[in-house]
């Protein structure tokens, strides 16, 4: 990274210390922030901005005010973050916890992600959401044993989830259970015959049955049915991604080469990066815990950033319809912001005019309702 280096440290957790580190990729017009533990790197977070249009000294204001928002948000989440893990370890509502944990698992805490899928599933066996996020947890620690369990558990809840049979049979495929990867990859598609990324491991579970596994350095060329797959996948806007693009691009290198290992290697990969790719507003699950148990307010600034945000989403996913409902829960608090700044406004209006009868007769509707209004948002966020 290049110009404007940021670097804090925080202590989180009692004794837990994260060293901050943010700076810019003029290359991709990027500020990135970049996350340590004890010398190891745990994740980052990169805001894009645009420059083009705007002179150089104003440009160089707005990169700079870029990377500082960036990385004072960076220090607030892991604050929050650990904050909010302590608060509701207690606490006797599974979303929270299951909330919690996709976004350490995002940012690779896997052992506070596996607490608290933990706990989600004790307090809501049923919820097969959270035996997933659990085992994409195990599958990015490269446990397929642990992973394999909670797929199953989950197939034993409800078997007709082709997502579910899609992971199952990915796990069986990286134990070498290429029979059962099979199977599991026939049910999800005979389910859901449109299943690009069942179609392309099913690919790969065909081709891994039939190779000679002894010579490493045997050429050999890869089916016409993975090309497809690799094509319809990698065209579709959900792995629009740079990063995905980048897998994409140099998978199909490896394949002009004809190494069968190195080949292999990164179809299999591929198959994990797949399966474990986030699907779910990581924004919106941070914008939740902080809200309901941050310890404060979110100001009009954050409310605002979180609009544009999820607004961006919705845009850019918009046949997906958790963005919009998300949306709608963002203007949702926002009304509350507005609610409670209208009391405000009202009571001064009558301070500075006690006769002042409508102010007074609103006022008394709105603390006639205020209650159930709160009490209404409050059950639509848990």
């Amino acid at each position: 990274m290049a110009g404007f280096g940021l670097k804090d440290t925080i202590t989180v957790d009692g004794n837990r210390e994260f060293h901050i580190h943010t700076g810019t990729d003029p290359k991709h017009q990027e500020a990135i922030s970049e996350i340590f533990e004890s010398g190891k790197y745990i994740y980052n977070n990169a805001l894009s901005y645009i420059i083009r249009g705007i002179d150089s000294k104003n440009s160089l204001d707005y990169i700079k005010k870029t990377t500082q928002n960036l990385h004072e948000s960076v220090i607030d989440e892991l604050e929050v973050l650990f904050t909010v893990n302590e608060k509701i370890k207690l606490i006797r509502q599974n979303l929270p916890h299951y909330r919690l944990g996709s976004i350490f698992s995002e940012h690779n805490f896997f052992n506070e992600a596996i607490s608290n899928f933990k706990r989600c599933i004790n307090l809501d066996p049923k919820y097969i959401s959270a035996y997933k996020r659990l085992a994409i947890v195990y599958l990015k620690q490269r446990d397929f044993k642990n992973a394999e369990e909670e797929l199953l558990t989950a197939y034993k809840l409800q078997s007709e989830y082709p997502d579910i049979l899609n992971m199952l049979g990915v796990v069986a495929t990286l134990q070498e259970n290429y029979e059962n990867a099979k199977d599991y990859f026939q049910k999800a598609l005979k389910i859901h015959p449109g299943y690009k990324e069942a179609n392309y491991n099913f690919g790969i579970v065909l081709l891994l049955s039939t190779i000679n596994h002894g010579d490493e350095n045997e050429q050999i060329v890869i089916p016409a049915r993975i090309i497809r797959s690799l094509t319809s996948i990698r065209v579709h806007k959900y792995y629009s991604d740079p990063e995905c693009q980048n897998d994409f691009a140099n998978i199909f290198k490896k394949i002009e080469s004809g190494n069968k290992s190195a080949i292999l290697n990164s179809l299999m990969e591929l198959q994990i990066k797949i399966a474990v790719k986030k699907n779910f507003s990581e924004k919106m699950y941070f914008f939740f815990l902080k809200f309901m148990y941050g310890g404060q307010d979110l100001t009009r600034n954050e409310l605002d950033y979180y609009e544009d945000q999820v607004k961006r989403d919705a845009m850019k996913h918009g046949e997906f319809a958790d963005y919009w409902n998300e949306l709608g829960i963002i203007h949702l608090v926002q009304c509350r912001d507005y609610f409670l700044k209208s009391l405000s406004e009202f009571d001064k209006a009558i301070k500075n005019n006690i006769e002042y009868s409508s102010a007074k007769k609103t006022l008394d509707l709105l603390h006639g309702n205020k209650n159930g209004f709160l009490i209404l948002l409050r059950a639509i966020l848990r």
